[in-house]
């Protein structure tokens, strides 16, 4: 079964080149990474000085995963 899951945070316009930059290219690693904990469909958008981000789990242990991408030392950096 897949589940939705979306955020929205703020940003501060003088961070949003950096966070831009630091996104074009998502590493070939962290894309794996969300691979393996069940993380499909990953899509951030942007407007109105939000960052809204966009998912689908297929997963069965949601915060597990979770926390494997958090720990992740290439995701990290």
């Amino acid at each position: 079964m897949v589940q939705r899951y979306g955020g929205l945070i703020g940003i501060k316009a003088e961070k949003l080149d950096e966070y831009l930059s630091l996104h074009r290219q998502v590493w070939p690693a962290v894309q794996e990474r969300m691979r393996a904990s069940h993380i499909r469909n990953y899509t951030i958008f942007w407007g109105f000085g939000y960052l809204f981000n966009y998912y689908e789990y297929i997963g069965q242990h949601h915060e597990e995963d979770m926390s494997h991408i958090a720990e992740d030392p290439v995701t990290q950096q």
